[in-house]
């Protein structure tokens, strides 16, 4: 044992036998003795099991000489009591009953979302950006603008035009932002602008992306170097 210390670089300190005052275990284990008592009384076969309790006191018991308990000195901060606990409990279940009765009144008033045929004119819901140099205010603006006319229905969105140019898509907007018009004399304020990206078209073979004119080789700028 002590050519192990040694290799380990362990220093060994001896103590004499019955005198728990220089062991820190036996110095603790003075302090479980009495609680282990308490608990156990005639019991003694089941002292294990109150072992936990006795762990839980003595790390939320503060020390005299640090003023902080042991839980918080490892894991800076303190450990839940079980009345915490409870507590923690009782309000979570308060939370999702007061959640259960806003959805079930929500959905009282719920109504389905509206659905659009093609050719039926909507307003769009508007996002106006302020413009100081034109003495516009994004606030003072409209929330919805229009007419458009409905072209094709995708599941919950709708692909819409502008009634001037029913032809040219402006993009896709979701049943959330789109309201019945009853009213076509109405013009736009602020006229939407076409969506998305242009559709690619497809290059047939021999065709180059590029600019047309002569193709520029090696020997091309090779001669125009020797010209020069």
């Amino acid at each position: 044992m002590q050519q192990i210390c040694y290799l380990l670089n362990i220093h060994q300190y001896l103590i004499p036998v019955g005198h728990p005052q220089a062991n820190p275990v036996d110095r603790k284990n003075r302090d479980l003795k009495p609680r282990l008592e308490i608990l156990v009384q005639d019991k003694h076969d089941c002292w294990s099991e109150k072992l936990p309790f006795i762990r839980f006191a003595l790390n939320t018991a503060k020390c005299e000489t640090t003023g902080q308990t042991a839980a918080f000195l490892n894991f800076g901060r303190e450990l839940r009591t079980p009345s915490e606990v409870v507590n923690d409990i009782r309000i979570r279940e308060v939370v999702e009953e007061q959640q259960d009765s806003r959805k079930f009144y929500s959905d009282k008033k719920r109504k389905a979302a509206p659905t659009y045929q093609p050719g039926e004119h909507v307003f769009v819901a508007s996002h106006p950006l302020s413009n100081a140099a034109q003495g516009r205010s994004a606030k003072l603006m409209p929330r919805r603008d229009g007419p458009y006319v409905i072209l094709t229905q995708r599941s919950s969105s709708y692909k819409i035009a502008s009634l001037d140019n029913p032809g040219v898509p402006l993009g896709v907007y979701h049943t959330s932002a789109l309201t019945p018009c009853n009213n076509d004399k109405v013009k736009p304020l602020i006229p939407l602008r076409k969506r998305g990206r242009p559709p690619k078209v497809p290059q047939t073979p021999g065709s180059s992306s590029g600019p047309e004119g002569e193709d520029v080789t090696n020997d091309n700028i090779y001669l125009f170097i020797v010209m020069i």
